[in-house]
């Protein structure tokens, strides 16, 4: 099966047209955007970048990887780079269209910016890659037009409720702290547990026969554990989870803290109560409620505050969702001039493993 990554791009709408910086490569032109001509250096200074976000991550041995079918990681981000570096100057020819250029104020602070973010470079980067302060400063411009553009376009939007509340409907967080109110969601829990592994000590899961073999086992434990045996007792017995046999399987933790099916049935157990097989990523759980800590203050605002923020959140992918098709129709309104033997230049700088 051939590895795939989950390109998810996040190509924010910052190169635009910078063109006339200095460097090299500068007198080559790699395409016009409505007659705006975009420089090869720029391309190539933003590819480094993202170079760098993908590598740092994943590893340098990755632009070969298929993402899908018959196309690499690295295909895949040349256009998609392309298609930023067109929407980007679309962007920024609209915002001059809009007269929204940066007040006074708002130009120191985005030179501000872009001159930290420059002297935050490696020294080489900057020196193999001929960047200049000019050039970051362009790029935070670029930036900051773009979110004026999308705050323009979409400021008088009317929000579709009916459909932020079918979004809110399927979000597992707000219906949660909805059931159990701001004040009690981030309550923290005291729980003990006993883990039967279903992967060995490198995370591979067992074959079938062992696999089987540890579910009846837990069975067997939780039969015990529910006829009133002793819990710490079968704890250090039966729990192959050594990092907590010290606490006889006690763990204290809150929201967030543990995989989603343990928390979530640690969360919705009474006082008192046992409760298996719960099975996760590790193998089957056998827990034992024994204490429910009040949220602090500072929990229930949290919650509030959660609520607030995903239900934001809900309306703003209406507005990008909105965005996006306008600046779909802007881009089929340019005309976009590629040079292919210039372009066939840009690379991927593939780092040495």
């Amino acid at each position: 099966m051939k590895r795939t990554i989950a390109l998810g791009l996040t190509l924010v709408l910052m190169l635009a047209a910078l063109s006339g910086c200095a460097g090299k490569g500068a007198d080559e032109v790699v395409m016009r955007i409505d007659g705006t001509e975009i420089m090869k250096n720029e391309v190539d200074f933003y590819l480094r970048q993202v170079e760098g976000m993908y590598e740092q991550t994943f590893g340098p041995d990755i632009w070969d990887m298929e993402v899908e079918e018959g196309k690499t990681l690295e295909q895949a981000t040349l256009e998609g780079i392309k298609d930023t570096v067109i929407r980007s100057n679309i962007l920024v020819v609209k915002a001059q269209e809009m007269d929204l250029a940066p007040t006074a104020e708002e130009q120191t602070s985005i030179d501000a910016e872009a001159k930290q973010y420059f002297e935050s470079m490696d020294a080489a980067f900057i020196k193999d890659n001929q960047i200049t302060l000019d050039l970051v400063k362009k790029m935070f411009l670029s930036e900051f037009l773009s979110n004026k553009v999308y705050q323009e376009a979409t400021k008088d939007l009317e929000i579709d409720q009916d459909l932020v509340e079918d979004t809110l409907a399927m979000d597992t967080t707000y219906q949660g702290i909805l059931e159990d109110g701001a004040e009690n969601y981030n309550r923290t829990v005291r729980a003990q547990h006993i883990l039967i592994k279903t992967v060995d000590d490198s995370f591979n899961p067992l074959g079938e026969a062992e696999a089987a073999e540890a579910k009846a086992k837990a069975e067997e434990v939780l039969a015990k554990a529910k006829a009133g045996e002793d819990f710490a007792a079968l704890v250090q017995e039966y729990s192959q989870d050594t990092a907590s046999l010290e606490s006889d399987g006690e763990l204290t933790f809150g929201r967030s803290e543990m995989v989603p099916e343990f928390e979530q049935a640690a969360y919705s157990m009474q006082l008192g109560e046992i409760r298996g097989l719960v099975e996760t990523t590790y193998g089957y759980h056998i827990l034992k409620l024994n204490e429910v800590i009040p949220a602090t203050a500072e929990g229930v605002k949290s919650a509030e505050d959660q609520l607030a923020q995903i239900r934001t959140s809900a309306e703003d992918n209406q507005k990008r969702q909105a965005f996006n098709e306008i600046l779909e129709g802007w881009v089929e309104e340019s005309i976009v001039e590629l040079d292919q033997k210039v372009w066939d230049k840009v690379k991927v700088q593939r780092s040495k493993s």
